[in-house]
């Protein structure tokens, strides 16, 4: 079976990422990852139907979060909103 690569995978079970490092290979690249909500999660594209999304839920879930994008858009005001960054580090 051939897989796309630039593409969405489920890399792991939220259950199996904590505050350590956790290695996994898929597409034959080692990946690794962990959680930790003290750092902040950089988007670029935030602006973006998809990315503040993924942005919004990471917000939520009590996350600090930042981001670029081209352009100024509904999506930026939102995140804004939420508490994104402050407006100075969310960025069109």
């Amino acid at each position: 079976m051939t897989f796309v690569h630039n593409a969405w995978y489920v890399a792991a079970r939220g259950s199996e990422i904590g505050e350590t490092l956790f290695a996994r290979t898929i597409l034959d690249m080692p990946l690794a990852m962990f959680r930790n909500k003290k750092v902040k999660v950089h988007f670029v594209g935030i602006g973006g139907i998809g990315m503040s999304g993924i942005a919004e839920l990471l917000l939520n879930l009590g996350y600090r979060v930042s981001g670029s994008d081209l352009k100024d858009s509904k999506g930026l005001v939102e995140l804004r909103g939420l508490g994104a960054a402050d407006p100075d580090e969310v960025q069109a």
